[in-house]
């Protein structure tokens, strides 16, 4: 999910830069065990009018593999993992677009557990104790420098983690090209991009 981020952790010369995953930042905050519900069940009891429901029917493996990354790219689009930040109104009233997206997120409020075990431990990252100032500290006593490659391909939900942290340690290194942006369909947006942590505090 951070393909472009890392940390480094500890302080002095021996200290060394480790990719960003969601298995690190569990570790770090001690975020406990996700375990992902099954999409397949899930599909199945979303009744029969629903964009994937024939094909369901036919070949049950393969719809449930087509379906899980459009789910987590819907999932990617959001800042804070929410279903309701889906925003169907951009979309035209009769597009099959709008009906699949409109289907995905009617299958994300009614089946909460297939979100990702990896999306869920962001999820508690973003949403609770992870962000308590006692926790953050104490994460951060580790942290020397956060470096953010490709920054204009940061979707909404990586920029909410990468605000929470890079805001708040020592050093941030961020690196964007925007004639490189590739990722508009999770939505990265190179055109408007946020403002970075490190512009709203003083150079170290």
């Amino acid at each position: 999910m951070f393909d472009n981020c890392y940390v480094r952790l500890g302080l002095g010369a021996l200290a060394g830069c480790q990719p960003l995953t969601v298995e690190l930042l569990a570790s770090l905050y001690a975020l406990r065990h996700r375990e992902e519900g099954c999409l397949y069940t899930a599909l199945a009891m979303m009744g029969e009018d629903k964009p994937w429901s024939a094909s369901l029917l036919v070949a049950p493996e393969p719809t449930t593999a087509a379906v899980r990354p459009i789910l987590r790219s819907a999932m990617l689009a959001t800042r804070r993992l929410d279903p309701a930040e889906l925003n169907l109104g951009a979309l035209p009233g009769t597009s099959r677009a709008r009906r699949h997206l409109a289907a995905l997120r009617e299958l994300w409020l009614a089946h909460p557990e297939v979100v990702p075990a990896d999306l869920q431990n962001l999820r508690d990252f973003l949403g609770c104790e992870a962000g308590d100032p006692a926790v953050l500290s104490a994460v951060l006593a580790e942290v020397d420098c956060v470096i953010i490659d490709e920054f204009q391909d940061t979707s909404p939900i990586q920029f909410a983690f990468l605000w929470s942290l890079a805001s708040q340690a020592p050093r941030t290194l961020i690196v964007g090209d925007t004639k490189q942006a590739v990722m508009g369909f999770q939505g990265a947006d190179p055109a408007s991009p946020p403002r970075s942590p490190a512009s709203s505090r003083p150079r170290r």
